[in-house]
């Protein structure tokens, strides 16, 4: 849903930024440019910018004058477009919220999973146990009814047998 409510302004934006860039430059008596052109580059600078997908902006506007001829100034405007605005704002405005909250983890990564798993939901003490003097299809019966790998086997008297071998 957020997404559709950025997605046509920011369009619409660059289309206008490319028109008046391209419309200040012809303007002056020494260059001559396309404003169609920079019109259709302006979309795709400011929809990477906007939304951190230079590559979605790119095929977009490719696919949209249904043709190629763009490709390399698409490519380098949405790439610099794309990296100036990381520089300043890390996160885009999809993620920025849930990553102030820490939902996501963006950076360091492996150390956010680890501190956000407590001990106590890793450990846990209800093994199904067996004891050794019973016979196969026993065992079999308690794999099948339990989640887990791993079963306690224990003696006669309930007590833990453990094998060093």
């Amino acid at each position: 849903m957020a997404a559709r409510r950025k997605f046509a302004p920011s369009l619409f934006t660059g289309a206008y930024t490319g028109f008046f860039f391209s419309k200040l430059l012809n303007n002056t008596p020494w260059i001559k440019i396309p404003e169609g052109n920079f019109s259709l580059v302006g979309m795709a600078g400011v929809l990477s910018g906007v939304m951190y997908c230079p590559l979605t902006a790119i095929f977009l506007i490719a696919e949209i004058t249904n043709g190629y001829e763009l490709f390399i100034p698409l490519m380098i405007v949405s790439s610099i477009s794309f990296f100036i605005v990381r520089s300043y704002e890390p996160f885009s405005m999809d993620t920025k919220k849930l990553a102030l909250e820490g939902q996501i983890f963006t950076h360091k990564k492996e150390k956010n999973i680890l501190t956000s798993i407590s001990l106590d939901e890793m450990l846990t003490n209800d093994y199904e146990t067996i004891q050794m003097d019973k016979k196969l299809k026993d065992l079999v019966e308690i794999i099948k009814r339990s989640e887990k790998n791993i079963f306690a086997v224990t003696d006669s008297k309930g007590k833990l047998q453990v094998s060093l071998n």
